[in-house]
C-alpha cells in the first residue's frame, strides 16, 4: 500500500474516538485483546543514570528492522530502532549512561522483542517511565490508543488532561524513549497526514499498516 492509500484508509477507517470515562477523557476501546498488557511505573530522571543501577541492554531483530531494550530492576525504560551498527549504539548508549553498570544480554533481548511483537495477550511487561509530569501523561495517554487506531496531537493533549497544550504534547510525543509499547507512532496530523516519526516516517507508516492488517486479521 502506498503512503496515500494507506492515508486515506487511516483517516477514513481507523481514527479512534475519544469519550468522557467518568469525568476523565480517553480513548474507546476497539475490543481488540492481543496485545501485551503493561503496567507503568514513574522514577525520576537523575533515578535512571545513579552510579548503583544496574542496566540491561541487548538488540534483536523485529518486523520494523533491527531494534534495541535497555532495562533495569524497575521495567523497560527504552526501546529503539536501530540503523547503525550495534556496536556504534552500544557504545552511544553506554556514553549516556556512563555512570550505570552496562551488561549487554542479546539473548533476553530477543525474548523480549519477540513477546512484544508477538501481540501476546497473556505477556506482562513492565515499563518504567522517566519525564517531567506532563510527558508521563502524554505518554501514559499514548499507551491508551487502541491497537490499529490513530489519534491526532491534539486528542492526545485532551486526554493527557491540558486540550490547550498541543505543542507541549507534540513534543513529548516526538521524545518518547519507549517506541512501540508506548505507541507514539499511531498520533498523527490533524488533517489526516502521517507527520513525522523519531525512527523514520517509511518506519511509522510501516507499522500503522501492519496494525491494520493484523486488527483485519490478516
Amino acid at each position: 500500500m502506498d503512503d496515500n492509500a494507506l492515508q486515506r484508509s487511516i483517516v477514513g477507517n481507523s481514527r479512534a474516538v475519544v469519550v468522557n470515562k467518568n469525568g476523565k477523557w480517553g480513548f474507546a476501546d476497539n475490543g481488540y485483546s492481543k496485545v501485551c498488557q503493561l503496567d507503568i511505573v514513574v522514577c525520576k530522571p537523575a533515578d535512571l543514570r545513579r552510579r548503583d543501577v544496574s542496566i540491561s541492554a541487548g538488540f534483536s531483530d523485529s518486523p520494523f528492522g533491527r531494534s534495541f531494550v535497555a532495562w533495569n530492576e524497575r521495567g523497560i525504560f527504552m526501546l529503539s530502532f536501530v540503523d547503525m551498527a550495534d556496536a556504534d549504539y552500544f557504545g552511544k548508549f553506554q556514553a549516556d549512561y556512563d555512570k550505570c553498570r552496562i551488561a549487554r544480554y542479546d539473548d533476553r533481548a530477543r525474548v523480549l522483542i519477540d513477546n512484544v511483537f508477538a501481540l501476546n495477550p497473556e505477556e506482562r511487561l513492565t515499563l518504567c517511565l522517566s519525564g517531567t509530569p506532563f510527558q508521563v501523561e502524554v505518554w501514559k495517554a499514548l499507551s491508551t490508543i487502541p491497537f490499529g487506531e490513530v489519534v491526532s496531537y491534539g486528542d492526545v493533549a485532551k486526554v493527557a488532561g491540558n486540550e490547550n497544550a498541543v505543542r507541549a504534547a507534540a513534543s513529548a510525543v516526538g521524545s518518547n524513549p519507549v517506541g512501540f509499547l508506548i505507541p507514539c507512532h499511531r498520533v498523527i496530523r490533524s488533517n489526516g497526514e502521517l507527520g513525522q516519526f523519531g525512527w523514520g516516517a517509511a518506519r511509522k507508516a510501516g507499522m500503522l499498516e501492519w496494525e491494520m492488517k493484523m486488527k483485519a486479521g490478516f
